[in-house]
């Protein structure tokens, strides 16, 4: 009988060998995922705990949300656009 017939595969060690490095890359991906996901869920709940800190310490020096230039969301960073947390925050979840 030959010896590739059905009945006795030949193993392929070079294919097993990049299938369980792929199988490893894999389960490294996976995990590193879910790191990144609760890393970014973490700064997300920080951003939303500064931005009621900053509200608070806000109110306590009479600046009112009234006041549309004062707030928070609409600060202007030096580059020159508008950054507002809960766009952040949005994309965090």
């Amino acid at each position: 009988m030959d010896a590739r017939t059905p009945e006795s595969p030949r193993r392929d060690p070079l294919r097993e060998a990049a299938e369980s490095l792929l199988q490893e890359l894999q389960e490294h991906f996976q995990a590193l995922t879910a790191a990144l996901n609760l890393k970014m869920e973490d700064m997300g709940n920080r951003i939303e705990d500064l931005q009621k800190n900053v509200n608070v310490l806000m109110e306590q020096a009479g600046v009112g949300n009234s006041t549309k230039e004062h707030t928070v969301s609409d600060w202007t960073v030096s580059i020159g656009h508008a950054w507002r947390p809960e766009d952040v925050i949005g994309h965090i979840s």
